[in-house]
């Protein structure tokens, strides 16, 4: 009886440092990807797209274009809506994205990033001076139909070498492209 104990207890061994192994392994080849797509991401941020450049990023194709420094006070033409004001200044984009996979895709916004590796979201103070059709929160992209959307940030006044930063819509990814604004 004590010999089979400690066959038992040897096979069990062996299996808990098997699978300590392949653990091991599989965090190590996680690890690895998450370090490619970085490096990935750090090269296309050396290399950014310019403005009216196509940039895909896996099944999503992007175009910036145009960009458009509004100053620091949107001005309204509505009695019902009061003009907006930043200390810095508003920056308005102009894009295209179009899902190229086979099922659809959801969308929340652009990101920008300056020179100091700030990022930006788009402002919702200033959704009501965007174009009638243009206004993109929350999008359901279909496949291969493109969408124009326009969106404003309050950037503060010192924001430089400010980049869009877009990728393939996949929430547990981290591939992405840039494009540079010219600002």
């Amino acid at each position: 009886m004590g010999k089979l104990l400690k066959i038992i207890g040897g096979i069990v061994v062996l299996a808990l440092v098997g699978g300590c192994a392949v653990v091991g392994m599989g965090v190590f080849a996680v690890g690895n990807a998450a370090n490619e797509q970085q490096e990935r991401s750090e090269a296309a941020a050396a290399n950014p797209a310019a403005i009216g450049e196509d940039v895909t990023v896996k099944d999503v194709r992007w175009k910036v274009l145009e960009v458009t420094d509004l100053g620091n006070t949107l001005t309204s033409t509505n009695q019902f809506i009061d003009d907006v004001t930043t200390p810095g200044h508003f920056v308005q984009v102009r894009f295209e994205i179009e899902n190229q996979a086979k099922e659809m895709k959801s969308f929340s916004g652009l990101d920008l990033l300056d020179s100091k590796e700030r990022e930006y979201k788009s402002s919702s103070d200033t959704l009501s001076f965007l174009p009638e059709g243009e206004v993109c929160i929350i999008e359901n992209l279909n496949p291969n139909v493109p969408k124009t959307c326009t969106a404003i940030y309050a950037v503060p006044e010192d924001a430089t070498g400010l980049m869009a930063r877009v990728g393939d819509l996949n929430p547990l990814s981290s591939e992405y492209a840039y494009v540079n604004l010219g600002q």
